[in-house]
Parts: C-alpha cells; structure tokens; sequence
C-alpha cells in the first residue's frame, strides 16, 4: 500500500503555489487527475513536501493505495529547498 497525495491544482488559493512549486520547482508531481464527484486533485507521490501546509485522509483506490488531500502553504524562499 502507497501513499498518494491529491493535489488541489483548481482551487485559487493552491493553484498559484502548483504552478510555481509542484511543476516548476519540485517537477515531481504526476500528470492525471484524482476525480469523484465532489473534487479534482492533481496527483503526487511525493511524501516529503516542504510546502505541504496540512494533509486529510481523503480515502484508498481500488488498488489499496491511501489517497491524502494536502494543502499546501506560502512560499518561503530562505526556508525552502528542492526535494532531491
């Protein structure tokens, strides 16, 4: 069982932080969509974060992975480093 992190890419607060960290800094973020009927997420594996703000269980897929939802939080360029 893995761990996968949905991303909430559409929501105006996060989508700012997506475009500038998840793809242009960090580039570890998967290309897809988490859907069901109430949000889409944007997927990532990435289990260590640096802007990751808060994270909620959000549920598993069928193939037993646990998907979370994190929030992420405000740049902060002296504290921020690249993941790997």
């Amino acid at each position: 069982m893995k761990k996968l992190f949905g991303i909430l890419a559409l929501v105006p607060s996060q989508k700012s932080l997506v475009d500038e960290w998840c793809f242009k800094k960090c580039g570890k973020i998967l290309m897809g969509i988490l859907s069901d009927d109430l949000v889409g997420m944007i997927p990532c594996k990435e289990e260590k974060c640096p802007i990751e703000g808060k994270r909620m269980k959000y549920g598993k897929l069928e193939n037993g992975d646990v998907v979370w939802v994190r929030k992420l939080k405000e740049l902060n360029e002296t504290s921020v480093q690249r993941n790997g």
